[in-house]
């Protein structure tokens, strides 16, 4: 891969205020789930409250982004074990399942958003980059190396 051609390198990362808007959208496309983090609001509650959450919300997303701190509460993560497969008797056949909050996944999603808007006009993402970006995965991998080979 090309990576000498990146330009603006050095062009920082500014984390935009965010809105009632933009929390308000991503609150809504939370999966309803009832599990919860050590805060004990899960997203079925937290879609339930929207209109009353999203203005504190934007609030503390806005204060953590102009402070450059992540609220030291949602840094906390339930964990539990999960039961994989075989007897539940042996401890080799768990794996840990982290629970974080609710609010915490809303906060991350709003730096993803900036994070994304970033890379994308700085161009920063190779058109070979397939995980972990939206409408791309290992089909389209398949699919781009299909297309190259032939």
């Amino acid at each position: 891969a090309d990576h000498t051609s990146r330009k603006n390198i050095n062009n920082p990362l500014i984390l935009q205020l965010t809105n009632n808007k933009e929390v308000t959208s991503i609150i809504n496309s939370l999966k309803v789930k009832s599990s919860s983090g050590v805060d004990e609001y899960s997203s079925k509650i937290v879609k339930h409250c929207v209109n009353e959450l999203t203005p504190p919300l934007v609030s503390i997303i806005n204060k953590s982004f102009t402070l450059g701190e992540f609220p030291s509460a949602l840094k906390l993560s339930k964990v539990y074990p999960k039961h994989k497969k075989g007897q539940t008797t042996d401890v080799k056949n768990y794996r840990p399942i982290s629970l974080i909050s609710t609010f915490s996944k809303i906060i991350e999603k709003v730096v993803l958003n900036r994070l994304m808007a970033h890379l994308n006009h700085q161009k920063l993402i190779n058109n070979s980059q397939h995980g972990f970006l939206k409408e791309r995965s290992t089909s389209s991998a398949i699919i781009s190396l299909v297309e190259f080979i032939t």
